[in-house]
Order: C-alpha cells, then sequence, then structure tokens
C-alpha cells in the first residue's frame, strides 16, 4: 500500500470512528426527547428488539426485573408520565463510548429534570451503561440498558405500579 493509500484509508477510518460516536450521541439524544413527549414508538425504534431494560438504585440495592423484547419495553413506555400532563426532561452527558466494529459499549451520566408544583428539581441522576449495535438501516440502537439511579427524590415517573 503507498503512502498516499495508507493515509486515506486512516483518515477513513478516523471519520468512520467520528460518524459512529455521533450517531450514539444522537440515539441517546432521541431516547430524552422521546420520552419526554410520549413519542412511544420512536423510542421503542432506538432498541434492538431482543433488547434488555433494567433499573438499580445505588442506595436500596432495589433492582427491576429486566424488560426484554419491544412488547415489555413498549408496556413500560406507555406508562411513562409525558408532557404536557407532567413536563420532565431527561438530559444525557458525559458519555464514554468504546467502539469495537458494529458494536459499541457506552457510560453515560444522566438528570432528570422535573417540575412538582411549580418549582423545578432534579428529579433523580445516575448513570446509564449501554451495549449498543449498528444496524442494517445504518443506526445505532441499544442492544441493552442498564439504568444505575444513583439519587432519587422518589418521584417516580411510571403512572402505576412497575411493569410485570
Amino acid at each position: 500500500m503507498t503512502d498516499s493509500n495508507s493515509a486515506l484509508a486512516e483518515l477513513t477510518a478516523r471519520v468512520q470512528l467520528l460518524e459512529d460516536e455521533r450517531a450514539i450521541h444522537e440515539t441517546h439524544h432521541r431516547y430524552c426527547q422521546a420520552v419526554d413527549f410520549g413519542e412511544e414508538a420512536a423510542w421503542v425504534d432506538l432498541f434492538m428488539p431482543d433488547a434488555k431494560l433494567e433499573t438499580h438504585e445505588s442506595q436500596t440495592g432495589d433492582s427491576t426485573r429486566p424488560l426484554i423484547g419491544h412488547d415489555w419495553i413498549a408496556r413500560l413506555v406507555a406508562r411513562h408520565t409525558r408532557a404536557p400532563e407532567r413536563w420532565h426532561q431527561h438530559q444525557v452527558t458525559n458519555a464514554l463510548i468504546t467502539l469495537e466494529g458494529d458494536t459499541a459499549s457506552c457510560v453515560s451520566y444522566f438528570h432528570l429534570l422535573v417540575e412538582n408544583s411549580g418549582q423545578r428539581e432534579i428529579g433523580c441522576f445516575g448513570r446509564y451503561y449501554d451495549k449498543m449495535a449498528r444496524c442494517p438501516d445504518g443506526r445505532w440502537r441499544f442492544q441493552e440498558r442498564i439504568i444505575h439511579i444513583d439519587s432519587t427524590n422518589g418521584d417516580g415517573m411510571m403512572r402505576a405500579k412497575p411493569v410485570g
């Protein structure tokens, strides 16, 4: 391989890495927008058909039963509060992404801003542990999302008892 071919291959690989990282960030952002505004189908579409979603509370040690697959994940988001019934904003920051071809792992911080009786506060914060995959349509989706809630004000976002 000539030097120019080698340089072009290196540049192509670097651009692909940047595009993949950007696409993963976009998946995170779409997740927040969709859950906050009740875009249920868009939110479920961010997960692989056999994806796993579970939650752990760091302070209490409590965990939810893992939800596996679109049907269970759709049941969860259908019960989540949304604007304008309840205003909140999910925020994702400080994502550390490790790419390995068509798969990725990511650890990021999240916090949830909520409005309670006219007061704005942080409802909870914690970390997302994600395993993601590039799909045939080129989009990155969650294969697994483990939510670690490090602190919460105890004000759940679900309309009723947990799914399951």
